[in-house]
């Protein structure tokens, strides 16, 4: 509990966790296998060992970042985005995949970012951020992240007006305000070490490195 600072455990898992989400008392999370699981919070608080109980749901497949957005959460799988409903306990009919309208067809997704009502999705194999209106349901024209053939973006962090997209070496923000939406705004590839985390706190970007570096971009 965070605000109380109470009831605090530690969980072990049979597997590395690579995503994780907790809402209405469920756990969700994605394994380095790439497993999809959701846990009774309780339920996993009283054991500890991951193991041990029995999950609320188990997908395998290949399940990496997930995201967060009402009573859904959606998770990347490869070629796809799935919904998953935390009322119903599994996943719905609702998938972005190849399967979706040509121009819109993903193919490599890596990463997801939900902001402001938009679901931008790192679609690495077509060059690009895919981006979901959530509220319309419907696509908005995609980012192109075209700057060099090895530039694969696994993290993504944003705020109302603009997207950042990072791999490793490089982080590139881009504007999403209409006037000048797609428009690369700024490109850093300058840290010591790899990337291994980005985020946006209150206007300020925040990047940190496997060395032990962390650095803050800000509008000036």
């Amino acid at each position: 509990n965070p605000r109380t600072k109470e009831e605090k455990f530690v969980a072990v898992f049979p597997d590395d966790l690579v995503s994780m989400q907790i809402r209405n008392n469920v756990f969700i999370c994605t394994t380095l296998g790439g497993d999809f699981y959701a846990y009774n919070l309780t339920e996993l608080a009283s054991e500890k060992d991951a193991a041990a109980i029995e999950p609320l749901a188990r997908y395998t497949g290949n399940y990496t970042s997930l995201d967060l957005f009402g009573d859904y959460v959606y998770a990347v799988n490869g070629r796809s985005v799935r919904q998953y409903s935390l009322q119903d306990g599994a996943f719905t009919d609702f998938e972005i995949c190849a399967a979706s309208a040509i121009p819109h067809r993903l193919d490599g997704g890596a990463e997801t970012l939900l902001s402001h009502g938009k679901l931008f999705i790192a679609d690495n194999g077509n060059s690009r951020i895919s981006v979901y209106d959530t509220d319309a349901e419907t696509f908005c024209a995609p980012i192109s992240t075209n700057r060099s053939t090895d530039f694969a973006p696994v993290y993504l962090a944003g705020d109302e007006n603009t997207l950042l997209a990072a791999d490793q070496t490089t982080a590139v923000l881009y504007a999403t305000t209409a006037e000048n939406y797609g428009e690369t705004l700024a490109a850093f590839d300058t840290f010591h070490g790899n990337l291994v985390g980005a985020a946006n706190v209150y206007g300020k970007y925040y990047f940190v490195t496997d060395a032990g570096y962390y650095y803050v971009a800000e509008k000036r």
